[in-house]
């Protein structure tokens, strides 16, 4: 699935030839007769160099000194596209901006010749256009440059807008600079082997997944014995608690006796000892008379 992204940066004259071709890129691999473009590099840059004259001399007679040289006079956007988009669909988009932050659109393209080809000789074309529209904005006797202006807020409603206007789902992933092509290259590529890995992945999941479940019963059937022995175990702990508690109670019961026992036989003692001695005593008389 592809997702609506746009990026914004600074822009450079040389741009509006590398859009309609006019320069010759490496990046393109495929046939360029798919390419779409709204106005050629040419008329377009001048244009453009018309523009800049007017605006720098607006900017010395409102401001009252030179347009700083670092002062972003092209603002360049790249917008992501799938394969059913058209150049008027592109146009839209740039309606939209132009309206939106009061500038002037130079041109419009869209491009089908970039992309990669996998290891298996397959073609994967990035689909995307560009803008060309001024950095210089004149509103209510006010001019200034755009690139300080679009703030957070507005990037996000523009991404929001730019979904909206190409019927796309909304990309929610930062980054602070679209992918060039080389790069696009590399992560759509790194891209295929992460979907063959997935599929490899859901595969050994789903193996996975039936082995668990089987353990999981065993699992289960085994935590039924673990409670049963649980709860005989208790069931024992109880026994052990009552045995214990009968044998503390006969131990205190023989102490009782064993203590009775021996007071008896103290006496019975003391008893026999004094028979005897009366015995002797009687013997002893006897004799003597």
């Amino acid at each position: 699935m592809v997702f609506s992204a746009i990026t914004f940066k600074a822009g450079k004259p040389h741009e509006f030839l590398h859009n309609d071709r006019t320069h010759k890129t490496s990046h393109s691999i495929f046939t360029q007769d798919n390419n779409e473009y709204s106005i050629s590099g040419e008329e377009a840059l001048a244009v453009f160099n018309e523009d800049v004259k007017y605006y720098e001399n607006l900017w010395v007679e409102l401001k009252k000194k030179k347009m700083p040289s670092n002062t972003n006079r092209l603002m360049s956007v790249v917008v992501n596209l799938n394969e059913t988009h058209t150049l008027k669909d592109v146009n839209k988009v740039a309606d939209f901006l132009g309206k939106y932050l009061g500038v002037k659109i130079y041109q419009t393209a869209l491009h089908r010749d970039e992309g990669y080809i996998d290891k298996n000789g397959e073609g994967h074309i990035n689909h995307h256009a560009h803008i060309l529209m001024s950095g210089i904005r004149y509103k209510n006797g006010i001019i200034e440059s755009i690139s300080n202006k679009i703030k957070k807020k507005e990037l996000h409603y523009i991404q929001e807008k730019t979904a909206e206007i190409l019927n796309m789902p909304r990309s929610y992933i930062k980054s602070k600079k679209r992918l060039d092509t080389d790069e696009y290259k590399v992560f759509a590529q790194k891209h295929s082997e992460l979907i063959s890995l997935n599929k490899k992945f859901k595969e050994e999941n789903y193996i996975l997944n039936k082995e668990i479940k089987f353990y999981l019963k065993e699992t289960l059937n085994k935590d039924e014995e673990i409670k049963q022995l649980k709860e005989y175990n208790e069931e024992l702990k109880g026994r052990i608690k009552f045995l214990k508690q009968r044998i503390a109670d006969l131990e205190e019961r023989y102490n009782r006796l064993y203590k009775r026992a021996v007071r008896l036989v103290k006496k019975m003692l003391e008893k026999i000892r004094l028979l005897r001695n009366k015995k002797k005593l009687k013997e002893k008389n006897r004799i003597s008379k």
